[in-house]
């Protein structure tokens, strides 16, 4: 290696530019001073008057050259520290084999190439970042969530989409680039079928009686379920037809058999949930009231709240009846259930009463002495309010509601 310096001047590289570079990692004194010293030595790189003369080259080229370079300087405290996760690391000059491009819906995706004149290849979706082995991924949530799966199909195999899906979902091909060929014909054919020629045309789309898909552009992507086939083309997309209950959807192309096909596809997979959303809330009157508040249409006692207890009876001995007892508390909202649990004690006798919608029983409550765990399944639809009532004409008894769960479809109401 040359000396660096000769005459106080830095000597003329061969390769003004080099297409590579390396990375130098040392240590430093950690004081202001010394690293004052050691920036402003790297600065001097930057000035073109710091460099020999040397015929045919301009010191001011290798003078941009470091100043690109000593862009990248980071300072760090330990030369050992790794790298936390979930930290974004900046890539200088890669904007030319990186790239991220989001649709009109805000759906991006994750691109490379090893140079600039190689074809982009899609690494991930960036909005979901779903895992590509069979089995993981992001499942998509009920009442319209969606997840993206981005893969590389071989035109002689099958991709398995990693969530399970049922009628009424959406499965849909967000982008997609390569082509394939199926063994017998000379012509390419891209994801839809159509010719491959320089680029995918859009035209000349064929049929073939012993596809999967007899009916579908021969050679486009299909969906299979066991025993059944289905086309993604023309439109790139299919709606779950009925009969089919969380079953992964498998990716392949329109051909029988594959074996001898040639080709690969750069696929992003689009999964919409279409499954009503269903939610359960837990009530624990343990920590706090949760909202419910005591019947007012029930005497003067209907009831208490007790922090750190739950709901609990009152005998009626602040009203005209002295000795009836009572606990009915309600919480107001609107929406379709599908189950009440609710967890209660009983002691005394006489009790009777139920959870009802002010009109309707949804489940007889146990009034037998001692700690109940109830669960009433059944489709209903609240339109003001559920009650929790119990009454009693023998003095003495308490009751005490501790934990409600009630479960229902569409979004969480509390």
């Amino acid at each position: 290696m040359p000396s660096p310096r000769a005459n106080n001047l830095f000597q003329v590289p061969e390769v003004i530019d080099p297409p590579t570079s390396l990375c130098l990692t040392m240590q430093i004194p950690n004081d202001e001073t010394h690293v004052a010293n050691v920036l402003g030595a790297l600065a001097a790189l930057n000035a073109a008057r710091a460099y020999m003369n040397k015929p045919g080259v301009k010191a001011l080229d290798i003078a941009n050259v470091w100043r690109r370079y000593n862009q990248t300087i980071k300072i760090t405290d330990s030369c050992d520290m790794p790298v936390p996760q979930d930290v974004r690391l900046e890539l200088p000059n890669m904007s030319d084999l990186v790239q991220v491009i989001c649709d009109s819906n805000g759906d991006c995706i994750l691109q490379y190439r090893c140079d600039v004149c190689s074809p982009w290849i899609t690494v991930a979706n960036l909005g979901d970042l779903v895992a590509n082995p069979p089995g993981t991924g992001n499942q998509p949530k009920p009442g319209g969530g969606s997840a993206t799966y981005c893969k590389t199909l071989q035109a002689n195999g099958q991709i398995i989409i990693p969530t399970p899906v049922n009628t009424g979902d959406i499965i849909q091909i967000t982008s997609v680039t390569g082509n394939g060929n199926d063994g017998s014909e000379s012509t390419w054919r891209c994801a839809d079928g159509n010719v491959f020629y320089v680029e995918c045309t859009g035209t000349d789309t064929i049929t073939a009686g012993t596809d999967p898909v007899p009916t579908a552009p021969h050679m486009s992507l299909i969906v299979l379920f066991p025993g059944v086939a289905y086309p993604l083309y023309p439109g790139g997309s299919l709606t779950v037809p009925s009969g089919i209950v969380n079953q992964q959807p498998i990716i392949q192309v329109n051909d029988f058999p594959i074996n001898n096909d040639s080709g690969s596809y750069d696929v992003c997979i689009k999964v919409t949930n279409n499954q009503t959303a269903t939610w359960t809330h837990h009530f624990d009157f343990t920590l706090n009231d949760g909202g419910w508040v005591l019947d007012p249409a029930v005497g003067p006692c209907p009831g208490q709240y007790v922090f750190g207890t739950g709901w609990k009876s009152l005998d009626n001995n602040c009203g005209a009846n002295p000795g009836n007892g009572y606990l009915t508390f309600l919480k107001y909202f609107s929406r379709t259930i599908t189950n009440i649990r609710v967890k209660y004690s009983v002691a005394g006798a006489g009790w009777s009463g139920d959870l009802d919608d002010g009109s309707i029983a949804l489940g007889i409550l146990d009034t037998t002495a001692g700690s109940h765990d109830l669960s009433f399944a059944g489709t209903h639809v609240i339109t003001n309010h559920v009650r929790f009532a119990l009454t009693t004409g023998t003095a003495g008894g308490t009751i005490i509601c501790t934990d409600i769960w009630i479960s229902g479809n569409g979004t969480d109401p509390f």
